[in-house]
Order: C-alpha cells, then sequence, then structure tokens
C-alpha cells in the first residue's frame, strides 16, 4: 500500500492592513423591483450592495466587500407616498463610519388593491373533513359575501378535482351566491402536497353562481393560475367582476387558503332613507296617515334610487316598531300602512313579502308608546328631508 501525502499552505491573496476602513459604497439594482407601489415598503433583498476598503497607512490597497441588504448596519432611504419617479439608497453607519450609497430610480405607481376589503377561505371553512367531498352552502366571511361549492380536504388544505365526485354527484369548486360589491383580484396560497402541473381556473361573470357546477358549462376561465409560477400567486382581474368561481382544471389540488380581494362598496344609504320615512310618513295615536299628499310617492322615487344593496336590506328587515334600529322601525311602519290602506292607495314599492304587510295589521295604533308614533312634520318637511338625503348622497359619491 503505497499513500502519497500533499501538504498544502494556504497564503492570503492580500494582506489587509490593520486600518483598513470602508470608504464607499455602491448600489447596483440585482433583481430588485423597479416598481413599486404607493405607500408601500421596498423589497430590497435583490439589491448588491458593495463596500469599498481602503487604507489610510497603504494607499496603494483596495478590497471589495458584499454586503447584506439587510445587514443591521444598513438603512434604506426612499419615500413611496407620491405617484411617479422616485430614488432609494442606502446608508451604512456601524458608529465608526457614515457612508450613504448612490441612488437608483424607482418608479411609484397606484396600488390596485388600496381601499380593497378581502375574504380569506381555509378548509375549515367548509364541511368536508376528509378527502371525500362534501357540499357546501351559505358560508359567509369578513366581507359578507355568500359562498357555495364541494370541496373536500387532505393535508389540512382546502382539495379541488376537476370532475364529478362519483360518490357525491357533486362538482368541485368555490362559487359566489351572493356578492356585497365586485372582485378585483385574487391570491391562492398552494400546498407543498400540489403537483407543480395543477392549474386553477377562474371564472367571472355578473350574475349569481347557484353552484360550482355552474363553472363546468358554457364559459371560459377569466384567467389560469399555475402551481409552477409558485406557491403564492396573486393576480388583478382585467375587469371587476360581481361574482368569482374557482376550480381545478385538471386533477386534485391543494390550497392553504384563497383569498379573495373586493372593492370597498358604498356606504349604506338604507339607515338614512329609514330616518326619512319615519320623519316623513307619519301617522296619529289611531294610525290614520298625517303625512303631507305627495309623500309616498316621493318616498317611492328615493326608494329607486338607492343601490341594490341598500334596497335588500330595507326589503329584506324584519319588521320591528320597538326597535333600536330605524330600519326595521321604517319597515313596520311601512308594512302597516300598505297593510291596512292597500296597495292601490299606497302600492307595495319595496316589494315586501304580502306575509309580513299582513302580519303589519296586528300593531296596536293605539298604543301611544309605540315607536312608530310620532309628531306630525311640516308641510314642507318631505322635500326638506328628500333634498337633505340627495345632498348627503352626493358628498358621499
Amino acid at each position: 500500500l503505497y499513500v502519497n501525502y500533499l501538504r498544502v499552505t494556504y497564503e492570503p491573496l492580500v494582506d489587509i492592513p490593520s486600518d483598513a476602513v470602508l470608504s464607499s459604497l455602491t448600489l447596483e439594482q440585482g433583481t430588485a423591483p423597479t416598481e413599486v407601489y404607493q405607500n408601500a415598503e421596498v423589497d430590497i433583498s435583490g439589491y448588491l450592495l458593495t463596500g469599498i476598503y481602503t487604507s489610510p497607512s497603504t494607499p496603494d490597497f483596495s478590497s471589495e466587500l458584499a454586503i447584506s441588504p439587510n445587514d443591521e448596519n444598513v438603512t434604506w432611504n426612499y419615500d413611496t407616498s407620491e405617484l411617479g419617479d422616485a430614488e432609494i439608497s442606502a446608508t451604512y453607519n456601524d458608529g465608526a463610519v457614515n457612508l450613504t450609497s448612490n441612488s437608483l430610480p424607482l418608479n411609484i405607481v397606484a396600488d390596485p388593491m388600496a381601499g380593497t376589503i378581502t375574504d380569506t377561505l381555509v378548509a375549515a371553512d367548509f364541511k368536508a373533513t376528509s378527502n371525500i367531498y362534501t357540499d357546501f352552502s351559505n358560508v359567509t366571511k369578513d366581507t359578507g359575501t355568500v359562498y357555495a361549492g364541494s370541496t373536500a380536504t387532505s393535508y389540512g388544505a382546502i382539495q379541488l378535482r376537476s370532475k364529478v365526485d362519483e360518490d357525491s354527484g357533486s362538482y368541485s369548486g368555490i362559487v359566489m351566491t351572493s356578492s356585497v360589491s365586485k372582485a378585483v383580484g385574487i391570491e391562492l396560497t398552494f400546498n407543498s402536497n400540489t403537483d407543480s402541473a395543477r392549474v386553477v381556473s377562474v371564472y367571472g361573470q355578473s350574475t349569481a353562481y347557484s353552484s360550482a357546477s355552474d363553472l363546468y358549462v358554457g364559459s371560459s376561465p377569466i384567467a389560469e393560475i399555475a402551481r409552477s409560477n409558485g406557491a403564492n400567486q396573486f393576480i388583478v382581474f382585467d375587469q371587476p367582476y360581481d361574482y368569482i368561481g374557482i376550480r381545478s382544471k385538471s386533477g386534485a389540488l391543494y390550497l392553504d387558503e384563497v383569498t379573495f380581494y373586493f372593492e370597498e362598496p358604498e356606504p349604506s344609504q338604507a339607515e338614512d332613507y329609514a330616518k326619512m320615512f319615519l320623519e316623513s310618513m307619519t301617522c296619529d295615536g289611531k294610525g290614520a296617515i298625517t303625512a303631507e299628499e305627495g309623500t309616498w310617492e316621493t318616498l317611492s322615487g328615493l326608494y329607486t334610487d338607492l343601490s341594490d344593496s341598500d334596497k335588500g336590506i330595507l326589503k329584506e328587515a324584519i319588521p320591528n316598531e320597538n326597535s333600536e334600529s330605524l330600519v326595521e322601525q321604517a319597515v313596520a311602519r311601512y308594512d302597516y300602512i300598505v297593510g291596512k290602506y292597500g296597495v292601490e292607495q299606497y302600492p307595495d314599492f319595496m316589494d315586501r313579502t304580502p306575509a309580513r304587510i299582513a302580519e303589519a295589521r296586528s300593531v296596536d295604533v293605539n298604543d301611544q308608546t309605540a315607536a312608530w308614533v310620532i309628531a306630525g312634520i311640516s308641510a314642507a318637511g318631505i322635500a326638506s328631508a328628500a333634498a337633505f338625503f340627495f345632498l348627503r348622497r352626493r358628498k358621499e359619491a
């Protein structure tokens, strides 16, 4: 057995003088973004920051050293509060040296998700507790949007697939059956067990979905999100959509989270309308109408101008003349008037159910403490109330 030994001695290529100090700082773009959303923090991880060290005692000495963008001695200088052109630079300060790099350009753009509201869906929101697909409906989160569909769960994630489940006969997917405002974006977090070839198909339309089966007939997806492009992906839709649905394009996939982004809904006018209704459509202690002529027609016109969501609030409200809610008080009086005098004299412009209106006839009109009995207003009352209502809506628009 013969063994040869090789002795290697390492010599530093450059002797570093003991008085070497950082004398300049250079910033390069690297993979850092050049476009940043307004009021957002800049992702500095992709920048390349290089320090040049020199020595007072050794004029010929110069050495470069890469400095981490996250170095505790580095601070970043930028302002994203204003749209348009901006700059970013880095400052190194270790107590002995204080240097600032060259500046690089930034383009500050509007954040399409600014002012939005969100719903984040996870497996626990749905009925499925195993990998057996289970139908669900009437699921709501923070925005009040209502979801339905069919999912399973595996790896603690939402499980979707692209065909009818043979056991339950249901189509896998998640759809919106009611929405408070238009959807403008979606963010998906894929579970690590999802095959890289899997794709989520995203659908959008102006009418409400009834079930996930709607995603399998007739329409084409508005977007496709592939797992191969990353575990966490966010897209902004080409236009706002009233209702969104998602399903797997092919095969089973697993999502830790699904987040929908919605436009901020307009402030509700239902409470203001109810207050105006109570102040203008008055009755005396015996239930007789004391409001001025034409008030009902004016209220009908103002109701027509309300948003669909505000109309829905008034149409579906439970009447209660003793409630703290002005909406419930207003519809109690509305139902009473329509029920007592009939639709020929007071048309049912809110399209409330006959059953509710019939129940309102049982209101004790002789009960002087009932919240719906209030004093009459002046002849100009409805005009003043209507003017105030329109003015407020114009200011908020």
